[in-house]
């Protein structure tokens, strides 16, 4: 089944989008049809997120060069979605890196390194505008852990999240507030390193 979208300002979407396959210029995302004449690029990717059923972020470096800051015209006939993002990206300067049901968008070669597993029970989050202190200390209460936080660790965050380990979750949240974190036995303790920040990229109401 196949999603047609439409959009003055936002997008529409029909049809819920199935996963891409990995590889290198491969798409198998659900196909849909697309036509935007200078669209909001951040906007538009929050819709994206809406109708695949995936987490867009930006991360705090991209989003602290005003990496969306840009309008998009595009025009997709019966497109693979993660082609579609794929190429509006690329146009923008940008690129994506896709973990599970979490898809980062970032300046090209600075994505998430390495062979990053995920292995917590999945959960669902929802938070809005929440104290990042007080999230943390609700993930010792249900993680093996304790989180221990340095003094400047402060700020708050809006999430929405379904069926995600809970640690990407975790490593989610602290991203996108500009943390980091270590993990030492049952400790994990995490300390700011920056003091840009990233964000969920969340659709506006219906």
């Amino acid at each position: 089944m196949s999603a047609r979208i439409f959009v003055a300002f936002v997008i529409i979407a029909l049809a819920t989008a199935t996963a891409p396959s990995v590889g290198a210029e491969v798409y198998s995302g659900e196909p849909i049809s697309i036509e935007v004449a200078d669209a909001d690029l951040e906007t538009m990717l929050a819709n994206f997120a809406q109708i695949t059923g995936y987490a867009f972020a930006i991360d705090p470096q991209t989003a602290s060069h005003g990496g969306l800051d840009q309008v998009v015209t595009a025009l997709y006939e019966e497109t693979p979605w993660d082609q579609v993002v794929d190429e509006i990206l690329s146009e923008a300067g940008l690129d994506w890196t896709l973990e599970g049901k979490v898809l980062w968008i970032h300046i090209p070669g600075a994505g998430p390194q390495g062979d990053r597993n995920f292995t917590g029970d999945q959960i669902k989050l929802r938070l809005e505008d929440a104290e990042v202190e007080d999230v943390l200390a609700s993930f010792s209460k249900i993680t093996p852990y304790t989180i221990e936080l340095a003094p400047e660790v402060q700020g708050t965050v809006t999430l929405r999240l379904e069926s995600v380990p809970w640690d990407q979750v975790l490593d989610f949240m602290l991203t996108i507030s500009g943390l980091e974190y270590e993990i030492d036995g049952d400790i994990i303790s995490v300390y700011p390193v920056t003091d840009a920040r990233g964000r969920q990229l969340i659709a506006p109401p219906a």
